[in-house]
């Protein structure tokens, strides 16, 4: 054999041994590691943060209870802004001066806590509170109880910006469920509570 034809044969042999070598690498090459958990957990991964250029969003009810321990945002009559919760309704025996409830009626008080966010403090006269009879969906107001006064009157601490168990006293039938109070505004707002 001439010494072109030998390194030809060589050249191959060389060549099907690199491909026999390569081929069984291949064959024989052990599995691909598992991928990441983050990888397979991408589509439960939280959302990137939005920046800074994304429109805001005007806060709903929803987020306005949860940012606080006051269930609701409202605007008053009077254009102030409150953040509010009736928080309790109980019957008392007298009001604040001793005086009781006439025969067939019961004296009630109504608790409010609210918390004032914009405007000028004066959630008596921005907010209507209403005893809702269930039965017949008559409402009984504050103003029949003109004549009455609490401890903690919501006249006088309705005109703080922050309220912690505000009292509306109520002179109202003795056969009254007194679990249901109604809060509205001349706007046509109105919220329910019951207990």
């Amino acid at each position: 054999m001439t010494p072109a034809a030998r390194r030809s044969a060589t050249a191959l042999l060389v060549g099907a041994a690199v491909v026999t070598l390569t081929a069984g690498c291949v064959l024989t090459a052990p599995p691909l590691p598992a991928a990441p958990a983050a990888t397979t957990g991408a589509t439960t991964a939280p959302e990137p943060a939005p920046t800074e250029s994304a429109e805001p969003t005007e806060p709903s009810e929803t987020a306005a209870a949860s940012a606080g321990p006051y269930e609701i945002t409202a605007e008053g009559q009077d254009g102030s802004v409150w953040s509010f919760e009736v928080t309790d309704s109980r019957v008392v025996e007298t009001d604040s001066g001793g005086q009781a409830a006439e025969p067939g009626f019961q004296l009630v008080e109504v608790l409010v806590d609210a918390e004032l966010l914009e405007g000028e403090p004066d959630f008596y006269h921005a907010f209507h509170i209403y005893i809702v009879d269930d039965a017949t969906g008559d409402e009984y107001g504050l103003s029949t109880a003109s004549s009455f006064y609490a401890e903690g009157d919501l006249f006088t601490t309705g005109q703080e910006p922050s309220i912690t168990g505000g009292v509306g006293i109520f002179h109202v039938p003795a056969s009254l469920g007194i679990d249901h109070v109604r809060v509205t505004t001349d706007q046509g707002g109105v919220w329910d509570f019951s207990r």
